[in-house]
């Protein structure tokens, strides 16, 4: 097609033969349409994309500080558990001292067998 007719008829006629072949170029060189409309859409979608991709980052932000704050509390309730343990088993040994001095020195195999069956009992006790 290249240039309208009515556009290469405003030249000189010995400069029609050349501007046909400009126009074709053109029309063989140039973006059509088409083109353009395809490239719209593509635009389009990509930016719909982007509004879905900052959702999902934003929910994934979401997830992530309540993650870290879950286990910010779960390490607190594990150093709690960790302090209630160690003072479970102080008072333990200082109930076993205090057994032990009480029965004395003569009484330390008596005392020695009855620690061991509590401590049976108790390890049957913790297995489920």
């Amino acid at each position: 097609m290249g240039l309208p007719n009515y556009i290469i008829q405003t030249f000189p006629p010995d400069l029609h033969k050349p501007m046909e072949l400009v126009g074709d170029w053109m029309e063989e060189h140039s973006d059509k349409r088409e083109d353009f409309t395809e490239l719209k859409e593509i635009v389009r979608d990509l930016g719909s994309s982007m509004i879905e991709l900052k959702g999902t980052v934003k929910d994934l932000g979401i997830t992530v500080q309540e993650l870290a704050e879950a286990q910010k509390r779960t390490e607190i309730k594990v150093e709690e558990l960790a302090e209630a343990m160690q003072k479970g088993f102080e008072r333990s040994q200082n109930q076993i001292s205090a057994l032990g001095s009480r029965w004395g020195i003569m009484n330390e195999e008596t005392f020695r067998n009855t620690i061991e069956s509590y401590l049976e009992e108790f390890s049957k006790e913790q297995k489920p």
